[in-house]
């Protein structure tokens, strides 16, 4: 800006930013004197209007808070007044009062203005794709604290009499052997066993509340419907745009949920579940974050959104985009529908046994699982691959010239192993026999990749997911040996007993035989 506006909106300072301190007002000096190129023309509304300066706003002291946010949606608004002003010809600052534009003025607590306000970029359905700082925030996954916006994902409500009973019926999960206050994942499946989505149930008082996919939201509300009969209680409903959702993941978010008195919850099994009050509104604090890490799952009401998120950041969590959740995702192996997740992939080459149990009777698929899983069928498995360039999804895997799997999704995390990180389906059985994936190097349009063990996906059934008679096989020794001598013993006396019978009837036979003989030679003698 020229020297003239600069001393002019300096001269209003002392006016309209009394209540700021001497930082905020050097700050506010620089960003006007920041060399501005406007190559588009002045927007109607200030939400889609660029700011010429964002890093010298974005850089001032978080101590300054809610008022270095007013400061810089004022800075907005005067640019935006002086543009128009001098492209009209006349003095920059005439009859120019920044009270008239407060109405314009955001909402200090809306979400989607704290988070652009730190720097977020959106797509254009309204999700933070990144911060720009993804290599920060995996970082603080692994080794601090995240906080990702997931308010785009689905959350399911299920209520009436038989909530538990369908959701039994519907998804793979034993929902019977669950109480209030506890969580599980469970899959949606088609009759052939084949995937939909991967979703986690919060079992409450009187209710059940399904976390789903962004994309499978819409279609798994109208399954469920679907098979509502007229003698069913069940209602389900779609709450997503009435509340919000957060994933607070890393080794450190343990510590600020004690802090936010949600201790019960930190040590607690995964998908236990209380309620925090925040401000008034209640906070549904999980043990979980989505992902295999240190995490947790925090639900509440639309209108505390923006302060609970402002609050999360400013103990320290670092705000992570759906960019870095992705990269997670690959490099940590959680399945996502249209990717892992299709009909062409079954429950069990998923890696969802933990999500599964063949011990609660029928269920959609329940059949088709059984029977590969008694047979040892599973012919391919979900696996991680770190190639050495990138790879695109849907590239078939190779090795020695045949096809041995493919590639469902990837991601590129610079800062980790090779960067080039992927997820797909390896063959495990070659001729009926198992073989050895980890470490199998594979060629994937040319690109070699090296097949990896990822931490999500699980291999076998819990104990108590398996019917009884598979559970006997794990009861200690010396019971197996005392219920072994008496079935020996019972198998004994009833052998004895068939043998007695069968040495009787022989010798009543005989005894016939004989008898038959004598008569016919007295027949004959005579």
């Amino acid at each position: 800006h020229s020297s003239q506006r600069t001393r002019a909106a300096l001269s209003l300072l002392p006016q309209r930013f009394l209540s700021l301190d001497v930082l905020s007002c050097v700050n506010m000096a620089v960003a006007l004197m920041t060399p501005c190129r406007l190559v588009s023309p002045v927007a109607p509304r200030w939400r889609s209007y660029r700011s010429p300066y964002p890093t010298c706003v974005r850089s001032m002291d978080r101590s300054i808070g809610r008022q270095t946010h007013t400061l810089r949606s004022r800075l907005l608004l005067l640019d935006r007044t002086m543009l128009v002003s001098t492209r009209a010809g006349g003095d920059a600052l005439e009859g120019l009062d920044l009270d008239d534009l407060m109405p314009d003025l955001p909402d200090e607590e809306d979400l989607h203005s704290i988070q652009e306000f730190g720097g977020a970029i959106f797509s254009e359905a309204g999700v933070p794709l990144t911060f720009g700082n993804d290599d920060a925030a995996i970082a603080a996954m692994r080794s601090g604290m995240a906080v990702v916006d997931r308010c785009h994902w689905g959350r399911v409500r299920v209520t009436d009499e038989h909530r538990i009973d369908f959701l039994q019926n519907q998804t793979t999960a034993d929902f019977k052997k669950l109480s209030p206050g506890q969580g599980t994942d469970t899959v949606f499946s088609t009759p052939a066993g084949r995937t939909v989505d991967l979703v986690t149930g919060y079992v409450q008082e009187r209710s059940v509340m399904l976390i789903t996919s962004p994309t499978t939201t819409g279609k798994l509300v109208e399954k469920m419907n679907k098979f509502i009969f007229m003698a069913d209680k069940v209602e389900v409903n779609d709450i997503s745009d009435k509340c919000c959702m957060f994933s607070l993941l890393g080794p450190k978010s343990a510590d600020l949920l004690k802090e936010m008195q949600a201790g019960p919850v930190v040590d607690a099994p995964y998908g236990t579940h209380s309620l925090l009050n925040f401000k008034g509104s209640p906070v549904m604090v999980a043990a979980g974050g989505g992902l295999p890490v240190v995490g947790f799952t925090l639900i509440a009401d639309t209108g505390v959104a923006g302060e609970l998120w402002r609050l999360l950041v400013d103990k320290g969590a670092v705000p992570a985009g759906e960019e870095v959740w992705e990269q997670a995702r690959v490099m940590t192996g959680r399945p996502a529908p249209g990717s892992e997740l299709t009909d062409e992939f079954s429950v069990l080459e998923a890696g969802l046994y933990s999500a599964a149990s063949l011990n609660k009777g029928c269920y959609l698929g329940q059949e088709t699982i059984a029977k590969v899983h008694n047979k040892d069928a599973v012919k391919q498995q979900l696996w991680g691959i770190e190639f050495d360039a990138a790879v695109e999804p849907g590239t078939e895997l190779m090795q020695d010239g045949k096809r041995v799997g493919v590639v469902t999704s990837y991601a590129a995390a610079p800062t980790i192993g090779s960067g080039h990180h992927a997820l797909g389906y390896v063959r495990c059985r070659v001729s009926g026999q198992q073989v050895r994936v980890e470490g199998m190097t594979v060629d994937a349009g040319g690109v070699r990749g090296v097949v990896t063990q990822i931490p999500f996906p699980t291999r076998d059934f819990a104990p108590d997911a398996l019917p009884q008679t598979k559970a006997k096989e794990s009861k200690p020794a010396e019971v197996e040996s005392e219920e072994d001598a008496a079935e020996k013993e019972r198998k004994a006396k009833k052998l004895a007993a068939m043998e007695a019978r069968v040495a009787a009837y022989m010798a009543a036979q005989k005894e016939a035989a004989q008898i038959q003989n004598s008569d016919n030679k007295g027949e004959g003698g005579s």
